[in-house]
């Protein structure tokens, strides 16, 4: 094999360090004698194991490679890639690299700058910046320039120093950083909170190998009742055990959630996922919860985030702080004077009796939005969407609230006047980070905050409708991971996320034309309109006359958008004896759920003539068809019935 051409490109930005590197190779010789190439690709972060590809999965000509190969390295240049270095020689004397890029921190934006820069002047410095925010802000940046400044900051006995600093080496760090985490979850000496963090920033940064040994360990930590499930499964066994083991439990027993959680496999995370979804809020599962929800943002765990961000937002807190603050006691040796003094708080403590108090749950969903609004500031797209999508994913239609109207008086630049504005509350009004990410950029909507509550509304002036152009929330990070609207797509059944996905895919067209057939299944499939016309609208482009995919024709035949329906059906007339000869296809479009494609069906069925074999098949499915029926489709078993009889009551007598 001949190097003929090789292109090395690097990216910069932020956090992000790539190397794209595109060969260009002669292989052979055809029968003529003409050159046979490939086109072949590897890609990755700069210093770790690169991945490998093929634009060319069997060779063609050079013309046709040279062509490839120009085309792929301006599409990663149009993307920001600059290029490194250039070859032209046989592969084993490919030359190294002629000029090198600059150095990683002179590409750095001025805010990782700043933060490094605060890192770096540690306790001296007299910035109002504070040392561990900065800290924190590296580990969301995912500064690795950091990692070393951190180390140096250890052991100050600064706990929220301290905190931050385990959190964000599990976010910025490489196993350098193994040892020192190991020491602080090691150190009886330091908080349970410090403790714990940096075990799950171990698990983060360790070497896999290094990670089965470590989860291994932890299972050991757990009760016997549960290790074992833990060990071998059934997920259903180890649920089993959990639920006993809280059953009447003491306070302390609660912690092996938080081990459950560091443990996170596939023996164990179904149980935990059900347990987030249904366990009160109170004390000894809230504090387990909180410790959980933590964990999640620094994992960028989106189900898990997802879950008890909708949680929060559903669930009313179950104290008002304010209640127990203080109290009166009486001041000895002074009479009857008494005086104002803090009481012991009962929600703190492993002991706690109240849990989950109004601030508490203002805070937290405050939190959700802050969390990601930061990530989205920065850029980090695949830790934004990755959040976002869990939080968007986990709401469904059922959790719509009534939509009303109410006003607001406002001036009217007259001295003591006012004027009434309506303001109207649509069903999502009160979710607050779910609104900002589906509304965030939105002309239509405002957002209301004030000490007790966090809303969503709509002037009177603005349409209901939604607009043609974007509403969501930092829309150029969704662009840059398009598959994560497919997967909200399948997983979500809340319209308005549906109305926000279809929106955005339709931005990324070069995406949408590579969809396979299975996701157009999906699209077609889905349970609202706007995601099924997606879906209709790239069906007709990847429709071939000559060889028609059945699986996409059924599904288009029997999707929810009636336009879709009917340009399958036209297919069929265009091709009946080619579709209904495959038996199960014909079965399947005479029982479709919606009643137009049915008696299509009937219709083309008659004017088709089967062999008896065929017949007898296409009878006995039919028939097995209307065996699961229920009550409630009394009228797709009649037309079924009626199709049996229409077109095969002589061959059933």
């Amino acid at each position: 094999m001949k190097l003929l051409r090789q292109v090395s490109l690097y990216f910069r930005e932020g956090r992000s360090d790539k190397v794209y590197e595109v060969d260009l190779c002669e292989v052979g010789a055809d029968s003529t004698g003409a050159a046979q190439c490939v086109v072949n690709f590897r890609y990755g972060r700069r210093g770790a194991a690169l991945r490998d590809g093929t634009k060319t999965p069997a060779p063609v000509s050079q013309a046709q490679a040279e062509r490839i190969f120009s085309e792929l390295v301006k599409s990663k240049t149009d993307k920001g890639y600059r290029e490194q270095s250039a070859a032209g020689s046989p592969v084993a004397d490919t030359p190294t690299s002629t000029s090198e890029p600059p150095p990683r921190s002179a590409m750095l934006d001025p805010r990782a700058r700043a933060v490094l820069s605060r890192i770096n002047a540690g306790h001296e410095s007299d910035s109002p910046y504070k040392l561990s925010r900065a800290v924190w802000r590296a580990g969301e940046m995912r500064l690795q320039e950091a990692e070393p400044l951190l180390h140096k900051l250890l052991g100050t006995g600064d706990v929220q120093l301290d905190y931050s600093i385990a959190w964000s080496l599990g976010r910025l760090g490489t196993p350098v950083s193994a040892a020192a985490l190991r020491a602080l979850q090691a150190d009886r000496s330091r908080p349970y909170m410090i403790r714990r963090i940096a075990a799950i920033s171990l698990l983060e940064i360790l070497e896999p190998d290094a990670k089965s040994k470590a989860i291994v360990s932890y299972i050991s930590q757990l009760p016997d009742a549960l290790a074992e499930p833990a060990r071998q499964g059934p997920a259903e066994a180890f649920e089993s055990a959990l639920q006993s083991h809280l059953q009447d439990a003491k306070p302390s027993a609660y912690a092996v959630l938080d081990v459950a959680y560091i443990i996170n496999n596939e023996h164990v995370r179904p149980a935990l996922l059900n347990l987030i979804r249904e366990c009160p809020l109170e004390p000894n599962y809230f504090q387990r919860l909180r410790h959980i929800f933590k964990a999640a943002e620094l994992r960028c765990d989106g189900e898990v985030y997802g879950i008890l961000a909708r949680r929060f937002e559903k669930v009313r807190g179950n104290v008002n702080s304010k209640t127990w603050s203080f109290r009166y006691e009486l001041v000895k040796g002074t009479g009857w004077r008494y005086q104002y003094k803090p009481k012991e708080n009962p929600m703190a403590g492993p002991n706690a009796t109240m849990a989950y108090s109004h601030a508490t749950r203002l805070y937290l969903r405050k939190r959700v939005w802050r969390t990601l609004q930061r990530l989205g500031e920065i850029g980090m797209a695949n830790e934004f969407v990755r959040l976002a999508t869990g939080v968007l994913a986990d709401f469904t239609d059922d959790d719509a609230q009534r939509a009303y109207e109410s006003s607001q008086y406002r001036p009217t630049g007259q001295r003591w006047q006012y004027e009434r504005v309506p303001i109207y509350y649509d069903r999502l009004h009160s979710y607050w980070a779910l609104s900002k990410l589906l509304y965030g950029n939105s002309r239509r909507y405002r957002f209301e905050t004030d000490k007790h509550r966090l809303n969503c509304y709509r002037e009177a002036n603005t349409p209901q409708a939604a607009p043609t152009e974007r509403e969501e929330a930092f829309p150029q990070l969704w662009d840059q991971v398009p598959k994560a609207l497919l997967h909200l797509l399948d997983e979500s059944r809340l319209l308005e996320v549906h109305q926000f996905a279809v929106k955005a895919l339709r931005a990324s067209r070069e995406f949408c034309r590579e969809l396979d057939i299975p996701a157009l299944l999906m699209l077609l499939r889905a349970p609202y309109e706007v995601t099924v016309e997606l879906g209709f609208e790239l069906a007709v482009t990847r429709y071939d006359a000559t060889n028609p995919d059945r699986d996409l024709v059924l599904a288009l035949a029997d999707c929810g958008y009636q336009r879709g329906r009917e340009q399958a059906c036209k297919w069929i007339d265009l091709q009946r004896n080619l579709f209904l000869a495959d038996t199960s296809f014909a079965a399947a479009l005479a029982a479709a759920s919606h009643q137009d494609t049915r008696l299509f069906a009937r219709g083309a069925l008659k004017l088709v003539t089967f062999v008896e074999r065929a017949a007898q098949a296409l009878i006995a499915r039919l028939v097995a068809v209307l065996q699961p029926l229920g009550e409630d489709e009394t009228q797709r078993a009649s037309d079924v019935c009626q199709t049996l009889r229409e077109v095969f009551g002589d061959r059933m007598r």
